[in-house]
């Protein structure tokens, strides 16, 4: 059976789409898609449950599939300060294992955040182990803008959170592409601030958020492509190549994808290329003049 593409947004729509399920107790491979989707996407005020007299301040928070993209689309009804928290739960859940970092590819293009985190959950319980919870330390993170090859390194506030809250935090807006948070810094102050072992059974991948203002009331962000890995220099996972390519629409695919640095073929890859193409076809396609470690073999 012929492979599909699955870096960047192309895997989004499989990964969001199929769920995958695995044993409750099994650990993660090392390195790891995870299985997301909208319909398994919770929402709420606030999970802890002392808050839940805020909720009806809070605001509304939709997720949804965004079909263009394959990312999960998130918007929100602001009203109050806007809080919101989400729990995007994993259907091949299971234990850490070896992952050090989250990785998920997020679209901020159009929205800023006051103050928001990232974090993971144990066994679907109500509190997640997050940097919101690191108070003082200022984390670092990273990131991989979209068509970049080098990873920045970016840094939460005192407040362990990403936003314009804390002078020593970051500004999201106008960012777009993979970000990596390492495991060890989401700690858990329910549980003496402790933070994930390999043996922590991972249910939900953690956000919280909250605007600045008005202005982002119902303008939307993205987040996909979930990941747990254990380093986030080797990220995002390429699992996955164009083994064959059979048909003209399919060489189209492949090259629109390469030219736009959506795709890159594993180094040393052969692509066996048996789709009937005229000399356009062939011409049209730029890189034919810098393979970059890679070779199509027309048949």
């Amino acid at each position: 059976m012929k492979k599909i593409v699955s870096i960047a947004l192309a895997i989004m729509m499989l990964a969001l789409a199929v769920p995958f399920a695995v044993f409750a107790d099994e650990t993660l491979a090392t390195d790891v898609r995870l299985e997301i989707t909208a319909d398994g996407v919770v929402h709420s005020g606030y999970t802890d449950p002392r808050q839940t007299a805020l909720d009806a301040l809070e605001g509304t928070t939709n997720v949804v599939l965004d079909e263009t993209s394959g990312a999960l689309k998130i918007t929100r009804d602001y009203t109050h300060q806007g809080h919101f928290e989400i729990r995007f739960a994993i259907q091949n859940k299971g234990k850490l294992g070896e992952n050090k970092y989250l990785v998920l590819w997020a679209d901020f293009t159009n929205v800023e955040m006051r103050k928001a985190c990232f974090g993971l959950i144990e066994n679907n319980e109500v509190y997640p182990y997050r940097t919101d919870d690191d108070d003082g330390t200022k984390p670092a993170f990273y990131y991989l803008a979209d068509g970049a090859t080098e990873w920045t390194t970016l840094s939460h506030g005192g407040d362990g959170c990403f936003g314009v809250s804390d002078s020593g935090s970051q500004s999201m807006i106008g960012k777009k592409g993979y970000f990596a948070f390492p495991i060890a810094d989401f700690t858990n102050d329910k549980k003496s601030d402790a933070a994930p072992t390999s043996e922590t059974l991972i249910s939900d991948v953690y956000f919280f958020g909250t605007f600045p203002n008005e202005d982002y009331k119902n303008v939307p962000f993205y987040f996909g492509d979930f990941q747990l890995v254990a380093d986030y220099t080797n990220a995002p996972i390429v699992e996955d190549v164009f083994e064959t390519i059979d048909t003209p629409e399919e060489f189209a695919a492949f090259t629109k994808a390469v030219n736009d640095g959506s795709y890159a073929p594993k180094a040393g890859a052969t692509i066996k290329v048996t789709a009937d193409l005229d000399m356009k076809d062939i011409t049209d396609f730029q890189p034919l003049n810098d393979m970059k470690g890679f070779t199509l073999d027309f048949d």
